[in-house]
């Protein structure tokens, strides 16, 4: 066959993660495949492309036109996003290619592959030619990532993401592929001298022809849009709620327009009352555009000033002031998120149009009592006061008392009971299911088919019931009534993560911090889901993100803190960590954390004289697991030499969770301690089966988390029988599974903690942990 030389354009897109995707969830990968390889057939063909090369979960394909290569991918990407997601990431370049029957050679296809490979989910990458060749298109935007040296291309490549609404543009520090940035190089004095002169030359060229041909003065395409903290102008503190409420409330209608990427409420929190210009402000943000405003609330009329600001040059794309009765705050909203589109030029669907004119409640009063509600719940789970909790409940069930058909604040009672129980703050928390469900079926019954209902439904389903496939279905109606599904990324992302789809968790999460990158807790997620798979190097990096956008936050001090003691076995480095943050951070938050670095350290007695002083503690109470303090002491005394006093809290142990456990007889964590306690007193069979029906309780099949920690849990009670060989089987399985929250899964944890002591002289142990004692 002779061959063919032609210049195209090269379009390489394939599945992130798809080779781990198939070791997890086989069915749901061939789903994706399936999906991937429909799409591809009939959008290339609809672009006028070629199908040149398939391999299952990637593709080369060439067109004859850039803009329609383009065109294709951001087509696919969209299609891509509703359920079965996929993946996916595409790169295009412009150069000539040479054809052999189905085979295709040249720079072109290298330079194209080599782009692909520093996209992420979500995205489209495209070279500098490319770029020249749709630069003038008005309904395709780029943004530029910078120049890169590509591997095995001499010459830098300037690479371009297309930023139409829906794709992802990733921060450039998060960019992995195969090359790498082009640092800046000190240029001559002598070329910078021409440079100079050519500079003024084409300034004064280009000001005479502003002169003799002034151009229409336009709105620039700005995409990235955020709504800061309002001010309360109010006579009354107590106003601040209604304050809140109106630019919570504002910032929801404005993310309804399809063309404009809005920034989350938990982005621009941080800038309540700050002095910082606007222009730092999008900086740190990366916006375009800041919404800014405030609102004076007095007795049954408000005042609402508002003003749209370009950040690039600090000038005024819009201002109003509306003077309206209460009654007309929902009307106002959506005025000002109109009139936003109309100032950017951002183009409304009907579908859009049609979310603007639905009104959630006729009561204003009631409206009023859900504005102050979200408030409380904001301050809940902020400082974990629980008479904000208890305020919350009040306000959104006078809200409903009201109007009965109002859904919003139903939705919020069963967000925020189900998710105390799920956290399990407490140790009765399947009170809190039940009320969730109750509070559910009372919206349900409704009969109102809205964003509220099916929200409440995706959320319960998740954490009330475990019904991943359930909850997934619902966040997808919910997509469809939003118009896009940029605000489940955080649901889906740990939804995927308890079915144990860790890589596609971690896309997920990935969509959510570069369409959100000043949100603190999209980073921290990445960064305990990169835990998970023990990744230290990562781990690491997107904590330092989180840290970086919210240095006050304690947690994440912690979790930086226990990346160096559990997968690195830094205790001093862990410890150094958290003494460094206390210059931001009151040291009481890390207490419990130093206690157990002494214990990593093996000194036990600091702790022991702590809990001894309430040996009837339940201690702290995890989602994940359950040590009341009388079985932590037992243990640590025994490898003390202690063994009156272990026995004394071995029963003790004994005697606190048989009592919980008539109260709560579906507790796995409760099954699983006094499985533990039960061994620690030589109770052979009874501990067994505790610890084995723990496990069928909460098996890895159904949390990929949870079920590693009643794994644990089994190991443990061997451990204290004595039956050493069986207890090390079962951490040699743990290894292979996902580290998560409280457990001690690793190799320096094996070393280290207290649970595994009794194991260190045996051999297999000494061959497991890599040392010999």
């Amino acid at each position: 066959m002779p061959l063919t030389h032609q210049l195209t354009a090269i379009l390489f897109a394939d599945i992130v993660g798809y080779t781990s995707l198939m070791q997890e969830d086989e069915e749901y990968a061939i789903k994706v495949r399936e999906k991937f390889e429909r799409t591809l057939k009939t959008e290339i063909g609809a672009h006028a492309g070629r199908i040149v090369q398939h391999s299952g979960d990637g593709a080369l394909c060439i067109f004859n036109s850039a803009i329609e290569a383009v065109a294709a991918a951001i087509s696919i990407q969209k299609l891509m996003q509703a359920e079965p997601t996929v993946p996916l990431r595409i790169g295009i370049h412009s150069g000539d290619i040479i054809i052999e029957e189905e085979n295709v050679y040249g720079d072109g296809v290298n330079i194209a592959s080599r782009i692909e490979s520093f996209a992420v989910a979500g995205s489209v990458f495209v070279s500098e030619k490319i770029y020249d060749e749709i630069k003038n298109q008005k309904n395709i935007s780029t943004v530029s990532l910078g120049k890169y040296q590509l591997k095995h291309v001499k010459t830098p490549v300037e690479i371009y993401a297309i930023s139409n609404h829906g794709l992802i543009v990733p921060e450039k520090a998060v960019l992995e592929g195969k090359g790498k940035p082009v640092s800046g190089k000190r240029i001559p004095m002598a070329v910078l001298m021409v440079t100079a002169v050519g500079i003024l030359i084409a300034l004064a060229l280009l000001f005479q022809q502003k002169l003799l041909f002034p151009t229409k003065n336009t709105t620039p395409q700005l995409t990235a849009l955020a709504v800061l903290p309002f001010a309360n102008l109010s006579a009354s503190k107590e106003d601040e709620y209604f304050t809140d409420g109106m630019c919570d409330e504002i910032l929801t209608q404005i993310s309804k327009i399809g063309e404009l990427n809005v920034m989350s409420r938990t982005s621009t929190l941080q800038y309540k009352g700050t002095t910082k210009s606007v222009r730092q402000i999008a900086d740190e943000l990366g916006a375009d555009v800041i919404l800014e405003g405030s609102v004076q609330k007095s007795n049954d009329k408000f005042r609402i000033n508002v003003q749209l600001v370009d950040a690039k040059n600090d000038k005024h794309l819009w201002a109003e002031s509306f003077d309206r009765p209460t009654t007309d705050v929902f009307a106002v909203q959506s005025e000002i998120a109109s009139k936003i589109a109309i100032a950017l030029d951002a183009a409304l669907t009907e579908t859009e149009k049609s979310l603007f004119d639905v009104v959630p409640t006729e009561n204003i009063q009631a409206y009023d009592f859900y504005l102050r509600g979200n408030k409380s719940i904001v301050d809940f789970w902020r400082y974990m006061r629980s008479e904000d909790g208890y305020q919350a409940e009040r306000m959104y069930e006078q809200a409903i008392k009201l109007d009965p058909e109002f859904t919003a604040p139903y939705q919020a009672l069963v967000d925020a009971y189900v998710s105390v129980y799920w956290e399990k703050l407490v140790i009765n928390s399947d009170d809190y299911r039940v009320k969730a469900k109750m509070w559910l079926d009372k919206l349900i019954a409704l009969k109102i088919d809205d964003v509220y209902t099916h929200s409440a439904l995706a959320t319960y389903k998740f954490k009330g019931e475990g019904d991943y496939e359930g909850s997934l279905a619902e966040l997808n109606i919910v997509d469809q009534k939003i118009g896009n599904g940029k605000y489940t990324y955080l649901l889906r992302a740990d939804i995927l993560r308890r079915m144990g789809r860790i890589d596609a968790s971690i896309g997920y999460f990935k969509l959510q911090a570069a369409l959100f990158p000043r949100q603190a807790r999209g980073w921290a997620e990445l960064a305990e889901t990169y835990k998970l798979k023990r990744n230290f190097d990562s781990s690491l990096y997107y904590i330092d993100k989180a840290i970086e956008i919210s240095p006050d936050v304690p947690y994440y001090y912690t979790l930086k803190s226990m990346y160096y003691a559990e997968l690195k076995g830094d205790v001093d480095k862990a410890q150094a960590v958290l003494d460094n943050a206390t210059v931001l951070v009151d040291a009481k938050y890390f207490e419990n954390d130093y206690f157990y670095f002494e214990t990593l350290r093996g000194k036990y007695d600091s702790l022991v004289a702590v809990m001894a002083e309430c040996p009837d503690s339940l201690g702290r109470v995890w989602q994940y697991s359950f040590m009341p303090n009388s079985l932590a002491s037992a243990m640590m005394c025994r490898l003390q030499g202690k063994e009156v006093m272990a026995k004394y809290y071995f029963q003790k142990a004994v005697d606190i969770t048989s009592a919980l456990l008539k109260k709560f007889p579906d507790d796995f964590r409760l099954h699983a301690a006094l499985g533990v306690a039960l061994a620690g007193i030589g109770e052979k069979e009874k501990a067994v089966a505790e610890g084995n029906l723990a496990r069928t309780m909460m098996p890895v099949s159904r949390d990929a988390v949870l079920g590693v920690s009643s794994m644990e849990y089994m190991a443990l009670i061997y451990t204290q029988l004595g039956e050493h060989d069986k207890a090390i089987d079962i951490l040699e399985q743990m290894l292979k599974m996902p580290f998560g929250w409280t457990m001690s899964n690793t190799i320096p944890l094996y070393r280290m903690h207290y649970f595994w002591k009794p194991l260190k002289h045996n051999p297999r142990f000494q061959q497991l942990i890599g040392e010999s004692i």
